[in-house]
C-alpha cells in the first residue's frame, strides 16, 4: 500500500515503508532502513566495527537487546545482514551480524533512483 503525500505539485504516492512491496520489494527494504533509527544505527554500527554480537551492538549504542534482536530479524530476512548462526538454531547463542555491504549499496542506489523521481508517481490533478 501507498501513502499518499501533498506537496507544490500534486500529490506523490510514497509507498509503504512498514512492508516491502512485491513490485519493487527493494525501494520497500530502502525505505524501511533508512527510515528507522535503529535500524540505520545498526548498520551504521556494523559498517564501522565490523562483524558483530548483538550485545555488543546494544553496548556500544544503548539501545535495547530486544529491540536489536527485533531489528536484526528483519534485517537479516531482508538480506542486509548475516548471522553467524541459522535462525533456528539459535536459542540463546549469541550470533554475530555481519552486514552485506554490496546490498546496503544496492538499495542507496535504489532510494536515490526513488528521491530523485525513480519510481514515484506524481498526480498534479488531485
Amino acid at each position: 500500500m501507498a501513502h499518499r503525500v501533498r506537496h507544490h505539485e500534486g500529490v506523490m504516492e510514497i509507498p509503504d515503508p512498514a512492508a516491502p512491496s512485491a513490485e519493487d520489494p527493494d525501494l520497500g527494504v530502502a525505505l524501511a532502513t533508512i527510515g528507522n533509527r535503529t535500524k540505520s544505527v545498526i548498520m551504521a554500527y556494523l559498517w564501522q566495527h565490523g562483524p558483530s554480537t548483538g550485545t555488543q551492538i546494544s553496548q556500544a549504542t544503548g539501545i535495547r537487546g530486544a529491540t536489536i534482536s527485533q531489528a536484526t530479524q528483519q534485517m537479516e530476512a531482508w538480506g542486509l545482514i548475516e548471522g553467524s548462526i541459522p535462525p533456528e538454531m539459535r536459542h540463546g547463542r549469541p550470533v554475530v551480524f555481519t552486514l552485506d555491504r554490496d546490498r546496503v549499496r544496492a538499495l542507496m542506489d535504489r532510494w536515490m533512483t526513488f528521491i530523485q523521481g525513480g519510481g514515484s508517481a506524481v498526480d498534479p490533478g488531485e
